[in-house]
């Protein structure tokens, strides 16, 4: 099994079948998502463990990754506290 590397500071999220190399080397040949960080490949269930994994590490989505372009979610907390602010932000100019 060959894989180019991706470049440094990024990462790539991709998908693999049962019956792929890459599968059958991470994941005992099972379906998985796996994300590579230069050479190295690390297997997961799913595409949110997937971006759970690389979420924190300075990091950024290449080109090829399923999550390119993909807004990270923002942390329940900080959005209830947003739409609180929203909320009073309302009633003051009403």
């Amino acid at each position: 099994m060959q894989s180019n590397p991706v470049a440094e500071g990024h990462y790539r999220i991709r998908k693999a079948g049962a019956k792929s190399d890459i599968s059958k080397s991470i994941w005992n040949g099972k379906k998985c998502h796996y994300v590579q960080i230069g050479i190295e490949l690390t297997g997961f269930a799913n595409l949110e463990e997937a971006m759970e994994f690389v979420a924190g590490k300075d990091l950024v989505a290449d080109r090829m990754s399923l999550d390119f372009g993909m807004k990270p979610a923002e942390p329940e907390e900080e959005v209830a506290e947003e739409e609180a602010v929203a909320e009073e932000d309302d009633a003051a100019t009403a």
